[in-house]
């Protein structure tokens, strides 16, 4: 399986998908999992590095005419808080 074909400081996860729709057409899928906020509106929004992420994406892309489009979904990190551990 290719794991992480995206290089890019902003990339912490990508590979290639498939997606069938109800109708048995697959669509390739390049996802890609950031760090960084796609909020525009976000305070914490980064429109320099997430241009810069899409242009890597769209660069794979290219090079790669069997992918049919591109998905980034940003990672939610948040605090884990463990109660309990065994019995």
């Amino acid at each position: 399986m290719d794991k992480d074909v995206i290089k890019h400081d902003n990339a912490l996860s990508s590979w290639i998908t498939l997606r069938v729709a109800r109708d048995g057409v697959t669509t390739t899928v390049l996802r890609l999992e950031t760090d960084l906020s796609l909020d525009a509106q976000d305070v914490n929004y980064q429109k320099g590095s997430v241009d810069s992420l899409i242009a890597a994406a769209v660069a794979y892309v290219e090079d790669h005419p069997h992918i049919n489009t591109i998905e980034i979904e940003p990672i939610h990190q948040g605090r884990l808080e463990v109660t309990s551990l065994g019995d």
